[in-house]
């Protein structure tokens, strides 16, 4: 492994896994759900049973909007260290935060899914799909989400050295 390699094999390679971790136990859950509903998880839904699920995959959208990206300013004159140490805790606890948010649609959803006659398989799908796409959008570590977080630490003029410390090993333990 070149040092290049090891310098991606990170805090922000870490970050993925942890994503790809929280975002695939929607899809297990999924999968027990068919297990559990057998037959009567399929056919026809009620489409309030949709619409809710649809109405709360848009409030949350807008939750994470408005609450899942703010993250206190680094303070001007932070020494490196210290606003190292900061940019990767605000960027794990804002992760954790917007999944939770993402997450509460399939969790509505499944709880949906119990509660129709039948259907409920494809309205947990819906709440899965979602959830998904939330999580794809907000809580990957992909560009757009590095890009906001650090704009939001920076915001008043400091320097984050947010994607330094996202890019570096993480610290020994």
């Amino acid at each position: 492994m070149t040092s290049s390699e090891t310098s991606v094999a990170s805090m922000r390679r870490s970050q993925q896994v942890l994503c790809a971790s929280l975002m695939s136990s929607l899809v297990v859950i999924l999968m027990a759900v068919a297990f559990t509903l057998g037959s009567a998880g399929t056919g026809s839904a009620p489409v309030c049973a949709y619409a809710v699920v649809a109405a709360v995959a848009v409030g949350q959208t807008a939750l994470i909007g408005s609450f899942g990206y703010r993250i206190d300013a680094i303070a001007p004159g932070t020494p490196e260290e210290d606003a190292r140490t900061a940019s990767v805790a605000a960027l794990q606890r804002t992760t954790i935060l917007r999944f939770a948010l993402a997450e509460s649609v399939a969790l509505v959803a499944l709880a949906l899914a119990f509660v129709v006659d039948e259907g409920g398989l494809f309205v947990l799908a819906l709440g899965v799909l979602a959830a998904e796409a939330l999580m794809v959008v907000h809580v990957w570590p992909s560009e757009r989400v590095v890009r906001r977080t650090q704009e939001a630490l920076e915001r008043d003029g400091a320097r984050s050295y947010f994607r330094e410390a996202l890019d570096s090993p993480p610290p020994a333990r």
